[in-house]
C-alpha cells in the first residue's frame, strides 16, 4: 500500500493543475518535506478518478482548467460520499481578484492560495488543514 517506504502516516496529496510545470513544481515542493506521497492529475475528470480510487488526505486544485474547471471539480468532489469530506485548497494566478477567492469557497473549498505559492506557506497550509482533519 503507498509508495516504497512510504509510512503509515504518510499523507496523501492530490494535486490537480492542467499545467504539466506547474504541477510537477508544486509536487516537487511537497516532496522535497518527505512527509508527504503526491499524486498528480491534470483535469477536474482524471482528479475526481484519482480522488475516488486514492482517498487521498488532501487536494491541490487549480480552479482555471480547461472542460473542468476547479468550482465544478470541488462542487463535484462535495456531492460524492468518499470525498465529500476531503479538505482543498485552490490555487489560482496571483491577483485574479476577489470573485475567484469567493466562489472557491462557496464551492467548498477550505482554504485559497496564489501561484508561486511560497514553499513555507505551502508547506505550512498543508500541515495546517491535515492536522484539522486529523482532529475531527
Amino acid at each position: 500500500m503507498g509508495r516504497v517506504g512510504a509510512t503509515m502516516t504518510t499523507a496523501k496529496i492530490l494535486v490537480v493543475d492542467d499545467n504539466a510545470i506547474g504541477r510537477e513544481l508544486l509536487r516537487d515542493t511537497i516532496e522535497l518535506d518527505g512527509e508527504y506521497e503526491v499524486l498528480t492529475a491534470s483535469s477536474g475528470e482524471e482528479a475526481l478518478r484519482l480522488a475516488e480510487r486514492e482517498r487521498p488526505n488532501l487536494i491541490i486544485l487549480d480552479l482555471h482548467m480547461p472542460r473542468m474547471d476547479g468550482y465544478q471539480t470541488t462542487s463535484e468532489l462535495r456531492s460524492r460520499p468518499g470525498t465529500r469530506d476531503i479538505p482543498i485548497i485552490a490555487l489560482t494566478a496571483s491577483r485574479v481578484g476577489r470573485e475567484d477567492r469567493r466562489r472557491a469557497f462557496e464551492s467548498g473549498c477550505q482554504d485559497y492560495l496564489e501561484k508561486p505559492v511560497p514553499r513555507h506557506l505551502l508547506l505550512s497550509k498543508l500541515r495546517q488543514h491535515l492536522h484539522l482533519r486529523h482532529h475531527q
